[in-house]
């Protein structure tokens, strides 16, 4: 036959999409993906990686044919073209990727899958993979995608890409065919035997409205250990919470929901690496017996879900009729699937390849409630449902019932189930997200969430306005008090561009004047000799000097003084004219210096510097004190020198610039300094822990850990909208990364990459890649509101002062201008962020100040009270 390479039957589980393909839910049984693709000088290389994977694989030349067949059957073709489309930028992405799930599939057009490829820019691209349900799974969709990635990257190369082993679904149809039939009618028939069922849902559709919730990282981690420390599955611990607010929220004496089965045979070889489709929902009962000790009774939970596993492969027409049921009798009300978060693999290696921005749409089975639960830093839970048979204010009390139990298990895993059950009853607010429908919904929700003391706004239409449900944070007020306790800085780093202006230092100086004027703690200047980079400041004592008598209360620091570069007596000499100009507001963080151009000025200290620093930072405190130092003069006779003119402060202040090294951590704790860190060549969470280092080497010498004030620089753009921030600082930042070669070694070393990244396409892609984690993890680049966040692990990490260096390759006026804005969240930790009625007003109308529909709060003031407040444009 012409272009046909397999004919084979159906699965059962492909039975069950088509009878929901007949009943009209073609937009549930699509699956999609996007990415945008940044700096790709060859998008063809990425068609032919998808060709080649296409080739590859049978399923993805697969049709499914039913009309005028005895039963229906799954075609493969030897050949079907990859459906790839160009497009030029649409008004909005999301419409885009909207109407591409829309338009659903014809079951016999292989391969049910297409790619469209949208230009946004010069080397920018939007990619957005749409598949089908009939032939892939979202885990047959992620391997798909490491495998399209490795060939993408051989192409780059100019290398064949490798040939990955292909395991045809064709062999888990023969599998199926040798299944026992009669064994899993007995099973099914005993399980629901006797089973609640639920009534027939209403006829109609109501369209699809979703709802989010989330467990907090606090929680999540204490979840987590108590699920690892009972040797339980968080598949079963989630599995127990929903039938705990299932019963608790009025439902059946034996809760039956339908549980999310993976579906792959352990029994068949290869299966796990197989692309198909597998994955479906079947009935699972929990029975609730209160008088239980809780962790006893989530390991039986766990071992019902054991029980399905030898039958997974069954459809649910299957069921049904197993059951004495009649077909298209709904089996169940929910459905609950526990996902694995996206890998870090997976991740790291779109990264490398230019990709970010990444969105997910998981394909859906048209039940009437579909709930999605990820374990990641929060447990993140996102329910699609039908309103025509699902009651929104039904689904919010699951949301919060099933989140009261997780929360109140990881508490207490020896607790009772009645305790559990309790926690699923109580009236507690639920982080919980409303789908917007209203035109201002989705704007007014988003301008609440970033309200500091907000953690979750939920909004949505009601009658000519808008309800908007507000959560406040649990530990708002501790939250507060630690941001109060966090000063702010400014910190440089100019670059000394040929085509630079007379304005070189305006930054610098107007900069300066302005963290006088409202309240910052400091203004850094760094030392940088003889290269572009940086190149403004060879001399922060100088700069120091000029912005002293503009200035009445800001400290002024060297971030830092290579202190081996120079003579002890000059550094003192030079920071105690700075002291006096400034009547006292001087300091300095020190540095051994690394660059050996830089020492061109002290050749000879290059190879012991960091012994020279700690040694010349005792002579210059030394000197700063009034003592004197050991010098030989010009006529060779020995001297002791003491510094003029006499310094202001009796001490000076001393940091030491830790930039990975934990036994310089411990040193400058040891030796009683400050400490200055950033986090260009570590985590936040590996900042945190050589801090640790740092107070911990200060008790040991006997010093006040709390005494020491560590200082980290982030860099720094905060604007009105995160779009405005990322526009401005994307070209400067990803340059200013791209010049750290240290930087980008290091993160090639913590990701494994077998890369050579002084090849320009590499080192392009990972200083993209760069950006996109360093903007997000380790920076403060967003509104200020966003920035938030980024403060939260700033204080957790027990850091005392951020010095925000905001010039590094932002033009002059962009950047003055956004100081404003950095203010804003610097006034924001310092008052604290109230939560009230008129702090919501003010919020709200601020940034939207045209709002035309009127909005009703219901704000839970405490744990069982709600203050409603309308508030309205003027």
């Amino acid at each position: 036959m012409q272009n046909i390479a397999d004919v084979y039957r159906v699965t059962p589980r492909q039975q069950d999409m088509l009878a929901l393909l007949r009943g009209g839910a073609a937009g549930a049984l699509v699956g999609q993906t996007a990415w945008t693709a940044r700096r790709m000088g060859d998008p063809g290389a990425f068609a032919r990686a998808w060709r080649l994977v296409v080739a590859r694989h049978p399923v993805l030349r697969t049709g499914v044919f039913t009309e005028g067949m005895p039963e229906p059957l799954q075609v493969v073709r030897a050949e079907a073209p990859l459906h790839w489309e160009e497009r030029e930028a649409p008004a909005g992405l999301d419409a885009l990727e909207a109407e591409e799930r829309a338009r659903g599939f014809d079951p016999t057009a292989a391969p049910l899958m297409r790619m469209v490829q949208v230009r946004l820019g010069e080397d920018e691209y939007r990619f957005v993979w749409t598949w089908s349900a009939l032939v892939l799974d979202a885990r047959s969709a992620g391997l798909l995608l490491d495998e399209v990635a490795e060939a993408y990257r051989a192409l780059r190369r100019g290398e064949e890409p490798p040939a990955a082993r292909a395991h045809p679904y064709r062999g888990y149809v023969a599998w199926l065919e040798r299944q026992d039939a009669a064994a899993a009618k007995a099973f099914w028939a005993e399980a629901l035997r006797e089973a609640e069922l639920p009534a027939a849902a209403p006829a109609g559709r109501g369209g699809t409205r979703t709802r989010q919730a989330f467990l907090g990282t606090a929680e999540t981690e204490r979840l987590l250990a108590a699920v690892q420390q009972h040797r339980l599955g968080f598949g079963a611990v989630a599995a127990g919470a929903w039938a705990l607010a299932l019963r608790a929220r009025g439902g059946a004496e034996v809760p039956l929901f339908g549980m999310g089965v993976a579906g792959r045979p352990a029994g068949l070889a290869g299966s796990e690496a197989m692309p198909g489709s597998f994955r479906s929902a079947l009935p699972l009962r929990v029975a609730v017996d209160a008088g239980a000790g809780a962790a006893g009774w989530m390991r039986s939970v766990q071992r019902a879900q054991e029980a399905l596993r030898p039958w997974e492969h069954v459809s649910l027409a299957q069921v049904r009729a197993w059951a004495g049921l009649p077909e298209g009798a709904p089996l169940f009300d929910s459905a609950l699937e526990v996902a694995e978060p996206e890998s870090d693999a997976r991740v790291r290696l779109l990264g490398v390849l230019g990709f970010g921005d990444a969105a997910g749409h998981e394909p859906g089975e048209g039940h009437p409630l579909e709930v999605r639960v990820t374990a990641g830093q929060e447990v993140a839970v996102r329910a699609r449902f039908d309103p025509a048979r699902v009651d929104a204010a039904a689904v919010d009390a699951l949301l919060e019932g099933f989140l009261g139990a997780l929360d109140a298990w990881g508490a207490a895993p020896e607790a009772h189930v009645a305790d559990l059950l309790a926690a699923a009853a109580e009236r507690t607010p639920a982080r919980v997200e409303v789908g917007a429908s209203h035109p201002e919904a989705a704007e007014v929700q988003a301008v609440l969430a970033r309200h500091p003391a907000v953690a979750h706004a939920a909004v949505e239409s009601d009658g000519g306005g808008l309800r908007a449900r507000i959560v406040p944070r649990a530990d708002a007020a501790a939250r507060d008090e630690a941001r109060k306790r966090l000063s702010f800085s400014l910190f440089y780093f100019a670059d000394a561009a040929d085509d630079d202006t007379a304005d070189r230092y305006r930054i610098y100086l107007e900069g300066g004047q302005f963290a006088d004027r409202n309240g910052f703690e400091a203004v850094w200047a760094p030392e940088r000799h003889f290269h572009e980079n940086g190149g403004l400041y060879p001399n922060p004592s100088v700069l120091s000097a000029a912005l002293a008598p503009l200035t009445k209360r800001v400290g002024l620091r060297a971030g830092s003084v290579a202190l081996p570069l120079h003579h002890p007596l000059r550094v003192a000499e030079e920071w105690s004219v700075v002291d006096n100009l400034s009547r006292g507001r001087a300091g300095i963080s020190v540095t051994s210096g690394w660059i050996p151009n830089d020492f061109a000025l002290a050749p000879h200290n290059f190879k012991n510097k960091r012994e020279v620093m700690f040694r010349m930072v005792d002579e210059v405190r030394a000197l700063w004190r009034g003592g004197t130092l050991a010098a030989t003069d010009g006529a060779g006779k020995e001297v002791e020198l003491r510094i003029f003119p006499r310094p202001v402060q009796p001490e000076l202040p001393v940091w030491i610039t830790c930039s990975g090294d934990p036994t310089v951590f411990a040193k400058a704790g040891e030796l009683g300094h400050h400490c200055l860190t950033a986090l260009l060549t570590q985590p936040i969470e590996e900042a945190a822990d050589k801090v640790r280092v740092f107070r911990e080497a200060r008790e040991k010498a006997g010093l006040d850990p709390a005494a020491a004030r560590v200082s980290l620089m982030l860099h720094t753009f905060v604007a009105d909208g995160l779009d405005e921030a990322l526009a401005r600082v994307k070209e400067p930042l990803t340059t200013y990364l791209r010049s750290h070669i240290g930087l980008m070694e290091t993160m090639v070393k913590s990701l494994d990459l077998k890369i050579d990244i002084h090849e320009p396409q590499w080192l392009d892609s990972l200083a993209s890649f760069a950006f996109e984690r360093y903007y997000r993890t380790g920076a403060f680049i967003g509104t200020p509101e966003s920035c938030l966040a980024m403060v939260d692990r700033v204080v957790e990490a027990d850091v005392d002062e951020v010095a925000c260096l905001i010039d590094f390759g932002v033009d002059t006026e962009s950047t003055l201008a956004a100081l404003p804005r950095l203010n804003t969240l610097r006034a924001m930790c310092a008052e604290g962020a109230e939560l009230g009625p008129t702090a919501l007003r003010r919020h709200l109308l601020r940034r939207i100040p045209d709002l035309g529909a009127p909005v009703v709060f219901e704000v839970a003031a405490e744990a069982r009270e709600a203050a409603r407040v309308e508030v309205a444009a003027d």
